[in-house]
């Protein structure tokens, strides 16, 4: 998943722990459950649009 998005693995490792404590995830073995889907896409949503905002400003 890092190579995927160019970052390192620890990045994706601290995030995905972030997500799970606050409920939005969970991992059981090699799956991942998607437990707030309504969240994470409002989450994924406002990153966007943070992205968006900062090409506008480039």
């Amino acid at each position: 998943m890092a190579a995927s998005i160019s970052t390192h693995r620890e990045a994706v490792s601290r995030e995905m722990s972030v997500l799970a404590k606050g409920g939005l995830i969970e991992r059981c073995g090699r799956r991942l459950l998607l437990c707030d889907l309504t969240a994470l896409e409002l989450l994924a949503g406002d990153e966007e649009e943070q992205v968006f905002s900062r090409r506008e400003k480039s």
